[in-house]
């Protein structure tokens, strides 16, 4: 089983990576990402172990919460909000070194 959703996700990360080469990525294959991941039906667990690693594409981190919030639909509790926005917090500062060459314009 777990081999089987790790080989699933793994599918995932490289549709996601093909389709963003050029550091964006089409509204519709961001969507086919995150409905492919539902039908995979991973846990936060899974989602933690094959998405959010520091190393991944910025968009497949923010693939992957996105998924967390609105498939598993992350309750809102103390400990789930700290780890979201602690991931959200991390997605900014990605999103910001790769598009602001000159920390003064912030």
């Amino acid at each position: 089983m777990h081999r089987e959703k790790a080989g699933s996700a793994a599918e995932v990360v490289g549709f996601v990576e093909q389709c963003s080469l050029s550091q964006s990525i089409d509204v519709g294959d961001y969507q086919k990402a995150i409905e492919d991941l539902s039908s995979m039906q991973l846990s936060f667990e899974d989602v933690q172990m094959f998405l959010f690693k520091p190393k991944l594409n910025v968009l497949l981190n923010l693939v992957g919460l996105h998924y967390c919030i609105f498939c598993l639909e992350m309750p809102v509790s103390p400990p789930a909000l700290y780890v979201l926005s602690n991931l959200a917090s991390q997605l900014f500062l990605q999103f910001r070194k790769m598009y602001v060459a000159d920390d003064s314009v912030l």
